[in-house]
């Protein structure tokens, strides 16, 4: 069954195949999912499958211990060329910031700001999307700051090139952050999975 766009899911074998170019990625009982890629090479020519380390920027990190699943996703080289990307169009190196959040400025400096066009309206929606994209894989924490600023796209002001700069300076100086979590078998009958 197709699920959406390239996700084919197997109901009989808890198998599920997501095809992306020229990576395929499965999912399910192992045994059942090495059956299913055996049969898609069939047709295919594919490398051997491998566990899962790199995937859309994403490098994945599995370690079992004592039953406990911990996982990582980390996309720090792919942060690391937006960063760039951001300086070397802006013209300035990435400040150290503690928050995503630019300092509140006052009444009459905002003013000003936000009714005259900002200097990265023409490119801002290229930067927020990368920078979406790696949010939503590894990042939520910044999520909501690249939404609010994305709502100002088609009118972009000098306090969202102020605001822009500064989430690019959190996330310079909190490159290496990653996404991480456990699992363990104890939690089998209670968890549930609310956001993919």
């Amino acid at each position: 069954e197709v699920v959406k766009g390239e996700v084919y899911f197997n109901a009989d074998t808890d198998v599920m195949i997501v095809v992306y170019v020229d990576d395929i990625v499965a999912t399910g009982p192992e045994p059942a999912v090495r059956k299913a890629l055996a049969i898609i090479n069939k047709k295919v020519q594919m490398d051997p499958p491998t566990v899962l380390k790199k995937y859309l920027w994403c490098y994945h990190s599995f370690v079992c211990k004592n039953g406990v699943l911990s996982y990582e996703i980390q996309m720090h080289n792919y942060r690391s060329l937006a960063c760039r990307e951001f300086e070397e169009e802006s013209g300035r190196k990435l400040q150290p910031a503690d928050t995503p959040y630019a300092p509140t400025v006052t009444p009459e400096r905002l003013d000003h700001l936000v009714s005259h066009p900002g200097r990265f309206a023409g490119t801002c929606a290229h930067h927020l999307m990368k920078l979406l994209y790696g949010a939503r894989m590894a990042r939520l924490e910044i999520i909501v700051a690249i939404t609010r600023l994305a709502r100002k796209i088609s009118k972009w002001t000098l306090d969202c090139d102020r605001r822009l700069e500064r989430l690019f300076d959190f996330l310079g100086s909190h490159i290496k952050l990653s996404l991480c979590g456990s699992f363990s078998p104890e939690d089998w009958d209670t968890v549930e999975i609310h956001a993919w």
